[in-house]
């Protein structure tokens, strides 16, 4: 299920098998929001986030 949870753990996994020379991929189709930047001087002050089915976002 793609839970935040789920969707973080799938990409450690892939970045930890990463070997020197490989080239990693990620692919998102789903939903996104935007949300206020807690980044002092973020340029446009809202930054994007991955909306996974928990509603547990990813920044």
């Amino acid at each position: 299920m793609p839970t935040g949870a789920n969707i973080k753990q799938a990409l450690a996994n892939m970045v930890d098998q990463a070997e020197e020379g490989d080239v990693l991929y990620f692919h998102y189709s789903g939903h996104g929001t935007r949300i206020p930047s807690k980044k002092n001087g973020h340029p446009f002050r809202h930054e994007e986030a991955i909306v996974p089915c928990d509603f547990n976002l990813i920044t």
